[in-house]
């Protein structure tokens, strides 16, 4: 739950700035690519770590016999979330 608390605020504490360095930029001068770059380097490294725990946990819930369903149930969860977000 850390890791996703952390993204969630990299991305509203962040969002205002990566919007003004795409929109505010006239020319490729202007354009902040190592900011941008180490942002988004940051939200990635989160996410990824955040599915290798979930992947982990799913190994420590989940019994023998229903550990290879795990990575369905991901997708499926997955699946589900990104429809919700756009209802």
């Amino acid at each position: 739950v850390p890791v996703q608390t952390l993204a969630g605020l990299l991305m509203v504490g962040g969002g205002k700035w990566v919007d003004a360095q795409i929109e505010g930029a006239t020319d490729i001068a202007s354009f902040d690519v190592k900011g941008l770059t180490l942002f988004f380097f940051g939200l990635y490294f989160l996410m990824a770590t955040q599915d290798i725990a979930v992947d982990g946990w799913a190994l420590t819930m989940l019994s023998k016999v229903n550990r290879s369903r795990g990575p369905l149930c991901n997708s499926i969860g997955q699946n589900i979330g990104y429809f919700l977000s756009y209802v």
